[in-house]
């Protein structure tokens, strides 16, 4: 192992404002040898998600900052190549954080798993909708959204990986659901295809709270929120009583750098309405990685939800995937291949 080049993408400036290729730093090191319950991965897919943009910034977050040139990180499928630990043996495939780089050494603690055994289910899905995407859509609407029969559902975010998968599961529970997404093609994939009952194009949209306010006359029940900032404000203007409001992602802001978010006007509804509002993070799910995994692989298969991939290839892509998630270029789940 001691003689193969490690491809790796270090992290060497802190965007102030949109990601670009410039942050990152391509470099081959070594392959350290590994010690007692250690274990070598190949990384074999990257996942590309919208909360990547917050690790870059300085400041409190779920997780530390990347370092300053140190490897970018991301959640990885990896395979295990060589082992020293008993619970990890070689050939598995985990998923588990990791750096941007051919080769990660791990102990197997933390965020690290191995796969569940769910026949017929591509490997890449288990970056997606049965990997951490679909636990924090089915976490967030079951566990804090609790819809029921016939309560109206707003999903902002509605074309993204989460947002999709969210819908989806408020379908199932036979809920009136309305998503927000950027384009017409991204409006009819939702209804058409995810069963959205109705997909509102927000960039052609003057009036976002009159518009909630025609499609919603008794109010919000359930607002999954991955935008935040004005669009949050405007599901405040129009939840109903005893609304829940899962605050999943804020991507509107991740750019602001040092500017002020946008101001929040219409959070005294939550008084009002006798709202509920909370904030979540997946991580703090996964003893449960199986449940979430058995209910999403049993209804991909069955076609009740589903679901799109955008696959890139090529590691030296890494910087430019990056910054086309935050451009809105992908169509799915942005996932790089090794």
């Amino acid at each position: 192992m001691s003689n193969l080049n490690n491809r790796q993408w270090l992290f060497v400036k802190r965007p102030i404002g949109p990601v670009d290729e410039s942050c990152f730093r391509r470099v081959e090191v070594g392959m350290p040898e590994i010690g007692v319950g250690q274990i070598i991965l190949q990384n074999l897919y990257f996942s590309f998600d919208a909360s990547m943009r917050t690790w870059m910034n300085e400041g409190p977050n779920y997780l530390e900052p990347v370092v300053l040139g140190q490897p970018m990180r991301s959640v990885t499928l990896a395979k295990i190549i060589k082992s020293r630990h008993p619970d990890f043996p070689v050939g598995e495939i985990v998923m588990g954080m990791n750096s941007w780089e051919d080769y990660s050494v791990s102990s197997g603690e933390g965020f690290c798993q191995l796969l569940p055994n769910i026949p017929d289910i591509p490997l890449s899905y288990f970056l997606g909708a049965l990997g951490p995407t679909g636990y924090t859509a089915y976490f967030g609407m079951i566990d804090i959204g609790r819809p029921k029969t016939g309560e109206a559902v707003l999903v902002s975010g509605a074309a993204g990986a989460v947002g999709s998968i969210a819908g989806q599961i408020a379908k199932l529970y036979g809920c009136f659901v309305v998503g927000l997404a950027g384009s017409k093609e991204k409006c009819e994939w939702l209804v058409d295809e995810c069963g959205y009952d109705l997909a509102i194009n927000y960039k052609e949209c003057d009036d976002l709270d009159g518009k909630l306010a025609g499609v919603f006359p008794n109010g919000i029940d359930i607002f999954f929120d991955n935008v935040g900032g004005a669009t949050l404000d405007s599901a405040l203007a129009n939840i109903g009583n005893n609304a829940r409001i899962i605050s999943c992602g804020a991507i509107s802001g991740y750019d602001a750098g040092e500017n002020p978010s946008v101001p929040i006007k219409n959070h005294w509804m939550l008084l009002i309405r006798e709202a509920k509002m909370q904030g979540f993070l997946v991580s703090s799910y996964m003893h449960r990685a199986v449940e979430a995994a058995e209910y999403l692989g049993t209804h991909i298969s069955n076609g009740d939800i589903i679901f799109r991939e955008h696959i890139e290839e090529g590691f030296d892509s890494a910087p430019s995937v990056l910054k086309m998630l935050y451009a809105g270029k992908n169509t799915g789940k942005l996932i790089l291949k090794l």
